[in-house]
């Protein structure tokens, strides 16, 4: 049952970052306050806004134009939901809608935050690919949620389909913990 549950969160969060662009706007809307009927102006509303943050020491595009971002040295990548932190990485893709991302380290972590759970990844490679809606942790893969671990060579996660498979040539270690 934890097991579910562990891949329905990472499933619901994985998949509100795909349906968001990298960086969302929307114009201030009024709407009238207590005190509009005596004559005070409208109290403004400003809607929530989804921010994510990018970071590294560098960054480059590919000389012959291709869409592909490149980012060396500390790169952080941060949102509401998730973060993910590595030696490098690669965007593909528009800037504010990415098909896919790749980052590499030694290793890469990602943190999905719920607030209820952290889930916590890592790998030497992670890579997102938003088009298909899949998150696949390599070499030295490992998920880990406050009930549950797991490692393997390979972790693939289909977020759309809340499926999640572990290969590799060490086998899977699959730990589960429970209350007494």
């Amino acid at each position: 049952m934890r097991n579910a549950l562990l891949l329905i969160v990472l499933a619901t969060l994985l998949a509100g970052w795909a349906a968001l662009p990298l960086a969302t706007s929307a114009r201030a809307e009024t709407t009238p306050g207590p005190g509009a009927a005596a004559g005070v102006s409208p109290e403004p509303v400003v809607p929530d806004k989804e921010t994510i943050v990018i970071r590294a020491d560098r960054a480059w595009e590919e000389p012959d134009g291709g869409q592909v971002l490149h980012f060396a040295g500390n790169f952080e990548l941060l949102s509401p939901d998730w973060e993910l932190r590595s030696d490098e990485a690669d965007l593909y893709g528009p800037l504010d809608d990415p098909t896919r991302i790749v980052a590499r380290g030694s290793p890469a972590f990602l943190r999905i935050l719920d607030g209820e759970e952290t889930i916590d990844g890592q790998g030497r490679v992670i890579e997102y690919q938003r088009d298909t809606d899949v998150l696949v942790l390599m070499e030295d893969a490992e998920l880990k949620g406050d009930d549950i671990s797991l490692t393997s060579s390979e972790i693939v996660f289909d977020v759309g389909a809340e499926r999640l498979r572990s290969s590799g040539t060490d086998g899977v270690e699959m730990v589960l913990e429970r209350a007494r």
